[in-house]
């Protein structure tokens, strides 16, 4: 009885192999990623990203240092959405001004660039000041339904044009976990 039982084991730890070979970790529903204060000149440095990939929406939620006075100087958070396992980059962005009445929108992103015209898919933009934060919706079909996606986030801050202050999260063109539609 032994011997069949462990035989068993090894033939259902054989079916499963294929299920998890080469599949990368991934989170059910939501991440979050946090960033270390390392563009402290910009008051739009990225302190921590929440990716909440529900059933009908995509939700990026971003914390910044201030965003009181990052409204006023209008940095910008370009949103990078990698929904294709095997192919590397980004297949998604989402330009997001950090200024009031400023104009998003979601494009494809190819080599990291924003390419051809912008996806016509709902998408909103919601400035949350008591949080320091702003939060990106954008709907799944604007992204063809992934079932699963990760991000990557670039800061830009041209307030001193004779510098200008870059911050990535995670880290410059890498991404979050994979995230899991709920």
């Amino acid at each position: 009885m032994t011997r069949l039982i462990r035989a068993a084991a090894v033939l259902a730890a054989a079916a499963l192999l294929p299920l998890t070979a080469g599949a990368a970790p991934a989170n059910a529903g939501a991440v979050v990623v946090g960033d270390p204060a390392d563009a402290s000149a910009s008051p739009a440095d990225i302190r921590k990203v929440r990716v909440n990939h529900a059933a009908r929406t995509v939700y990026v939620r971003v914390r910044v240092a201030d965003l009181s006075t990052a409204l006023q100087h209008g940095p910008g958070i370009t949103v990078y959405l990698d929904v294709e396992r095997d192919r590397p980059g980004p297949e998604y962005q989402v330009g997001l001004p950090v200024s009031e009445g400023g104009d998003w929108q979601v494009t494809r992103s190819r080599g990291w660039k924003s390419v051809g015209e912008p996806i016509a898919c709902r998408s909103e933009l919601r400035f949350l000041p008591a949080q320091d934060a702003l939060r990106a919706e954008i709907d799944r079909r604007c992204l063809q339904r992934p079932r699963a996606l990760r991000v990557s986030l670039k800061m830009a801050d041209w307030t001193d044009s004779s510098h200008v202050v870059r911050d990535w999260a995670p880290a410059r063109r890498a991404f979050s976990p994979w995230v899991l539609h709920d």
